[in-house]
């Protein structure tokens, strides 16, 4: 998310948010998008996204829908989402926290969030 966290995101249902700019990689090109999307749907299904009832699948499919109608950009992998990223496009990417890493270790400066796993 961008620096200071103007748009206000802490979990998954801010994803959702109406006019809200996501970048994530290509379902057709990145096995990493491929989890993103089963990431987004499982947390839905376990009631992990405020709104929605554990084993909603309904709701699961609408978060899903709402979250990628906000996808500003589908890139090839989820490297080159964050670089688009970096050149200041969108307000959040959906990547693995590897990317962040990898990013904050180059020296550049990244504000994230960790989904931490459920107990």
């Amino acid at each position: 998310m961008r620096q200071g966290n103007p748009k206000g995101i802490h979990d998954w249902a801010d994803l959702a948010q109406p006019g809200l700019a996501v970048l994530t990689p290509d379902a057709a090109t990145s096995g990493g998008a491929r989890w993103n999307i089963l990431g987004l749907y499982g947390a839905a299904l376990r009631g992990q996204v405020s709104g929605l009832a554990k084993d909603d699948q309904k709701g699961a499919q609408d978060f899903l829908a709402a979250v990628l109608k906000n996808v500003t950009v589908f890139d090839k992998d989820a490297r080159t989402s964050v670089t688009t990223f970096e050149k200041g496009i969108g307000d959040v990417a959906i990547t693995y926290e590897n990317e962040c890493c990898w990013a904050s270790s180059a020296g550049r400066t990244m504000n994230w969030l960790s989904r931490a796993r459920p107990s």
